[in-house]
């Protein structure tokens, strides 16, 4: 989004404090909080930054989700690796815009998020997983944060990754050694 005006079916984060935050998508339907009920459709033209006022009158601010607001809102099942990880491991891998990143151990997509991010429109992030109920999460929760440089792949890279060269290979999967 980024200094432009909202349209139905961007999501965003309504601010009133860091403790009450919530990412949603605008939509033709009410979002009901503590503080009260917050038509999403009137969040349409808006841009980030302005204020939407609840039926308690509190004000939240409209704004664009961060990597930290939508890797926090992923659902997943297993344990994720949280932002002072992932920065760590993009630091230690060298990965850095335009890399190429083979991963294993797709699971939600949190990792696979932040990579994605980093390596930007000119990179790429080929990452595998084994289990078909955590490869679908991924999909749908790195669909929600819009990245299309990621190619998944449902395998067991015990077996071998796909063909081809990486700049960082990321093993995030609890055999590693296998």
């Amino acid at each position: 989004m980024m200094g432009s005006r909202y349209k139905l079916g961007d999501s965003v984060l309504l601010f009133h404090s860091e403790k009450d935050k919530w990412l949603v998508q605008i939509g033709n339907r009410d979002f009901h909080c503590k503080f009260g009920k917050i038509d999403l459709g009137s969040i349409v033209g808006m841009e980030p930054g302005e204020t939407v006022i609840s039926s308690r009158g509190a004000k939240l601010r409209v704004l664009d989700p961060t990597m930290e607001d939508w890797i926090r809102n992923m659902s997943h099942k297993s344990q994720i690796i949280y932002e002072k990880d992932a920065a760590m491991i993009v630091f230690l891998g060298n990965i850095r815009s335009g890399s190429v990143v083979y991963e294993a151990g797709t699971g939600s997509g949190s990792l696979t998020s932040v990579l994605g991010h980093i390596v930007g429109p000119s990179g790429k992030v080929i990452t595998h997983e084994v289990r078909k109920e955590a490869h679908e999460a991924a999909k749908e929760n790195i669909g929600k944060v819009g990245l299309t440089n990621i190619e998944f792949h449902l395998t067991n890279v015990e077996n071998g990754f796909v063909d081809g060269t990486c700049d960082a290979l990321v093993l995030d999967m609890g055999n590693p050694w296998s």
